[in-house]
């Protein structure tokens, strides 16, 4: 009687451990998103717009390992013409989409950044024509 009653005190600790343990815990939590990456996210534009109309940017926000990471402020500048909205939170594929313009003829080269630290490497230009 006595050997079964150690069984089953060492059997309920040891499934209490194992479902309780510091791994468990770990795997409960919400994870972080992974940090972005300057060189893997990238910077989608229309090459060509008339001016006076609108051509699309995309901000694509990626880590390292190439996942999309959402919920991450991106912000587009732009040589000429204005860039709508100034910035924008990416999707839950990491993307966000702004339209640019310009009233007179000119080559926009834009520049991303993301939560107003981490510049993206990749840089892009729209050409606008009359």
């Amino acid at each position: 009687m006595g050997l079964v009653v150690i069984f089953f005190l060492l059997f309920g600790f040891f499934t209490v451990s194992v479902l309780f343990g510091q791994p468990i815990r770990q795997r409960i939590r919400a994870n972080n998103p992974p940090p972005p990456s300057a060189t893997s996210s990238l910077l989608v534009v229309d090459l060509t717009a008339q001016v006076g109309k609108s051509a699309t940017a995309t901000c694509i926000v990626r880590a390292a390992d190439g996942s999309a990471i959402a919920n991450q402020t991106c912000a587009i500048a732009a040589s000429c013409g204005t860039v709508s909205p100034a910035s924008g939170q990416t999707n839950t594929s990491g993307i966000a989409s702004f339209l640019v313009t310009s009233d007179a003829p000119c080559t926009a080269q834009l520049t991303a950044t993301v939560n107003n630290s981490i510049q993206i490497t990749q840089t892009a230009s729209i050409q606008f024509t009359p």
